[in-house]
């Protein structure tokens, strides 16, 4: 490891894969690169699996989820990457997008196989034994025909607070 003049950032050090976490997002070692990477703070809240080729459209995930949340990160993952345009994903809760900012989406670049969205922009949901909320992940964009990216699996982590 290398000396970091600066201790407020991890800019310059050689076992650091990234400059600092972003909010919503822990570091954590990855023994087979041997660096230090931003993970996604909190637990897999709720997964989705799309296998075989992707198609714009919305899967919903009905569950109930009590006490208060606060929604961290969306990680998508492809076992084979788009071509000719980008994956673009979404995830909504209650059918109101938690990404307001389209840009903040998690998007998978034409021949790249994952992505994580930034920090969402409705962060937090008090549900109760009398609300029920639900999930969806949503496709807005897949690859061009014939190469749209398939076999998508998405992940929302949360942290219960409350």
């Amino acid at each position: 490891m290398t000396f970091n003049p600066n201790p407020g950032s991890l800019s310059g050090s050689s076992d650091v894969a990234i400059s600092s976490p972003g909010n919503g997002q822990v570091l954590a070692y990855n023994a087979s690169t041997s660096k230090w990477q931003n993970q996604p703070a909190g637990i897999p809240l709720a997964t989705i699996s799309m296998p075989g080729s992707l198609a714009v459209g919305i899967v919903s995930l009905p569950f109930p989820l009590f006490g208060t949340w606060r929604f961290e990160a969306v990680l998508v993952d492809v076992a084979t990457a788009p071509a000719g345009a980008s994956i673009i994903a979404d995830v909504m809760y209650n059918g109101t997008t938690i990404y307001s900012t389209p840009g903040n989406r998690p998007t998978i670049t034409a021949g790249s196989q994952w992505a994580a969205g930034n920090t969402p922009n409705i962060i937090t949901f008090t549900g109760s034994t009398t609300v029920r909320g639900y999930i969806q992940f949503s496709l807005l964009q897949v690859g061009s025909a014939g190469s749209e990216g398939a076999d998508l699996v998405g992940v929302l982590y949360a942290t219960r607070v409350g």
